[in-house]
């Protein structure tokens, strides 16, 4: 984080001397440094922000919504058999409890909330799909935007990028399955709560081992500093060779 804090600082340094290397008046300097400021900090990053939403749109996000919804409801009016033979076609190894003959029972009701996800997958792989597009696009255009290049780079430090919320999610998911693999059998044999040993349950927390690509994090803001120094070089060349 100090080195892409202080590159960042440095770059503006860099601007600042590239802008004093055409050397013109004052006045113009900081009309030009603002807008470079403006055009670096906020109009690129929101049009960056915009394409990458048009060119990657999600409307899956509402499909899934809807059809984990529908899929879930609509089974309260279909024949328990169609949702209990889907059931165990995703479960086998509960196929021993059978048909539930009760009018209603927890092996149906989860039967039905697991079909719910399951007419919801397509639609949700592709929203993921478009999510990690979304990701590596940004990643890519920051690499030639040291203004986002240095966000891109705090956020997957800081673990709170859009990549990092996504391997959250995934773990999240195998832990709810790991839940369910172990409940559901006591739930459908209708074990006795208090025979359940809930002090083995602690609170768990999601880890992620944070790598550190020094050649991406530095080489980016690095050729960018070194083409505006190498530019105002050549600039203050060419006035000192005019004034001879």
């Amino acid at each position: 984080m100090f080195a892409i804090s202080c590159l960042y600082l440095f770059f503006w340094f860099t601007v600042s001397f590239l802008v004093i290397s055409f050397q013109r008046d004052s006045s113009t300097n900081a009309a030009i440094l603002i807008s470079t400021w403006l055009l670096l900090t906020i109009i690129l990053p929101a049009a960056v922000n915009n394409y990458i939403i048009s060119r990657y749109p999600i409307p899956e996000a509402l499909a899934t919504v809807v059809d984990q919804r529908e899929g879930y409801h609509e089974k309260w009016d279909m024949d328990k058999k169609l949702t209990m033979d889907k059931f165990y076609a995703h479960y086998p190894q509960f196929r021993k409890y059978g048909f539930p003959e009760k009018q209603s029972s927890w092996l149906w009701y989860y039967a039905m909330q697991q079909l719910g996800d399951d007419d919801a997958k397509e639609h949700t792989a592709q929203m993921r799909n478009k999510l990690w597009q979304r990701d590596r696009a940004s990643g890519l255009i920051a690499v030639f935007l040291p203004t986002l290049h240095a966000q891109h780079q705090l956020n997957t430090i800081a673990r709170s990028g859009l990549s990092n919320h996504l391997r959250f999610q995934d773990n999240t998911a195998l832990f709810h399955e790991k839940m369910r693999l172990y409940f559901y059998p006591r739930i459908f044999e209708d074990a006795a709560v208090n025979d359940q040993d809930w002090d083995a349950f602690g609170v768990e927390h999601y880890e992620e081992e944070v790598r550190i690509d020094w050649i991406t994090i530095l080489l980016p803001s690095i050729a960018v500093i070194l083409i505006f120094v190498f530019w105002a070089g050549i600039n203050y060349r060419k006035k000192s060779v005019v004034a001879l």
